[in-house]
C-alpha cells in the first residue's frame, strides 16, 4: 500500500490479536504520545495507522 509519493519509512508491529491492535490505538499511553507529537503538519510527520488481520 503506497501512502504518498514521499513515504520515508514504515513500522510494522505484530499483535497477538486483531482486538489487541484496535485496543492499542485507544490506549491512553498511545493517545498521550500522539498529543506530544502534535498534529501540525509543519511541525511533524503525517502518521497513518493501518490494521490488517491475518497477514
Amino acid at each position: 500500500m503506497n501512502q504518498g509519493e514521499k513515504l520515508l519509512f514504515a513500522v510494522v508491529v505484530e499483535f497477538n490479536s486483531h482486538q489487541e491492535a484496535l485496543d492499542g490505538l485507544k490506549d491512553p499511553r498511545y493517545q498521550d504520545a500522539l498529543k506530544e507529537l502534535r498534529e501540525n503538519p509543519e511541525e511533524t510527520v503525517i502518521r497513518n495507522a493501518s490494521i490488517v488481520e491475518g497477514v
